[in-house]
Order: C-alpha cells, then sequence, then structure tokens
C-alpha cells in the first residue's frame, strides 16, 4: 500500500478539479479531526457494527470497491 498525504486523498476521493471545494472539504474533515482529537471522542467500538447489522468493513476491502465501482461509472 502506498502512503499519501490527505490532501492528495481528499483530491482523489471529492473527484473534483476545483481548489475551492476541495479545500472546503479538507478545511471540514481537519476541523472534525481537531473536535475528536479535543474531546477525546471515545464510544462503544460495537455501535457500528450494531447499526449496520454486519461487521463494518476494514480499510482495505473498502477501498477495493470504490476502486472497482470507480472504474465501472
Amino acid at each position: 500500500m502506498k502512503r499519501i498525504d490527505a490532501d492528495t486523498y481528499t483530491k482523489t476521493w471529492v473527484c473534483v478539479a476545483d481548489p475551492g471545494t476541495v479545500e472546503h472539504v479538507v478545511s471540514g474533515l481537519r476541523g472534525i479531526t481537531n473536535r475528536r482529537r479535543s474531546h477525546d471522542f471515545v464510544g462503544n467500538p460495537n455501535v457500528l457494527a450494531w447499526l449496520l447489522g454486519r461487521e463494518p468493513t476494514t480499510v482495505d476491502p473498502s477501498v477495493s470497491t470504490q476502486a472497482r465501482l470507480r472504474e465501472i461509472s
């Protein structure tokens, strides 16, 4: 797996060429991350599985699925 910086990831994830849109998304994500870090975002690790009704997908299968979906569209 190749490491990339957050801005490159976000530009790929958002799929837009408009730098203003990417900056807006990055700013929002940074704000959420900073808020969670500063308030010890702690919770029950089972909640996501309960909400989904299944075990959550880990990063590798999720990325593979997203890549396949992008190839189809």
